[in-house]
Formats: structure tokens, sequence, C-alpha cells
């Protein structure tokens, strides 16, 4: 009897815990904690360009290393541009409902990256890098291709 309480303890405990955790979502829009840290949603108005890159909530190896060439890319080539805020670069959970319309918004049918133009304000301007896929195993044409691509972008290309 005794195991019998503990067992409905630690349920009501687990179940406790994922409802504060579901209203903390909640109240913070929806957005996670990595999401709140690399996300503005006040700053478009100020960032030329915009660097997303969406992925779901499993994610495996590839996915993460997408992200991380992604962000090479943009370090590495854009480091001024970053630290300015003419360049931003988002990391989006495409399968959390506040993110939903980026699917509509960009045509994603996959994870993907995408750089969109600004002008203030509004999105002048965008491209799903496609490419992505092909070139995963290939980090340094993969980190020249979202370069290039930036560039193109800035330019107006």
């Amino acid at each position: 009897m005794n195991a019998r309480k503990t067992v409905t303890a630690l349920l009501l405990l687990f179940v406790a815990v994922s409802i504060g955790f579901l209203v903390t979502r909640e109240f913070a829009g929806g957005k996670t904690s990595d999401e709140l840290a690399t996300s503005d949603p006040g700053s478009v108005d100020q960032a030329e360009l915009i660097a997303y890159y969406f992925h779901g909530t499993r994610r495996c190896a590839t996915c993460k290393s997408l992200e991380a060439y992604t962000n090479e890319a943009l370090e590495s080539g854009f480091r001024d541009d970053l630290e300015s805020g003419r360049i931003e670069l988002q990391i989006v959970n495409i399968d959390e409902t506040v993110n939903e319309h980026f699917v509509h918004d960009f045509e994603l049918d996959a994870r993907a990256i995408v750089i969109a133009r600004f002008d203030n304000g509004q999105r002048e301007q965008w491209k799903r890098l496609d490419r992505m896929w092909e070139l995963v195993s290939d980090k340094n044409e993969f980190v020249q291709y979202v370069q290039s691509e930036t560039q193109a972008m800035l330019t107006g290309n």
C-alpha cells in the first residue's frame, strides 16, 4: 500500500510540474527559453536582413549541424553586421503554434534556412536556401553558400 501512495504522489507531482511548464510557456508567448534568448520580435524594425533557421521540436545531429554551420557562416562573414543589428539570426521552432505562420509565409515543407530582407520593418524579399540539404556534408561549401546568398540578398541581387 505504501508503494501505491508513493507512485500516486509521484504522478501528481509530474502532472503539477507539467502544468506549471505549460503555463510558463504560455506566458512566454509560446517560445522556449532558447528562442527567447535568440529572437527579439521588436528588432525587425532595425534589422535589414534576418536569417531564419527553422527547426522542429525533435532535432537530430544533422539539424544541429545545420544550425551551427548557419551561425558560423554569418559570424565569420558578417560579424560587424550582426553586431550592429543590420543582420540578425533567428532560430525558430516551427512546431510551436506561435510560429506556424512561418510555414505559410515562407512556403516551408521541411526544416529550412530562409534569408529575408526588410525595409522599414516590412519584408521586401526572401529566399529559402534549398541547397542546404545537399551541402550539409561539406561544411566549407555550406558556409560559402550561406554567405554568398546572404551577400546577394543584402545587395538586392
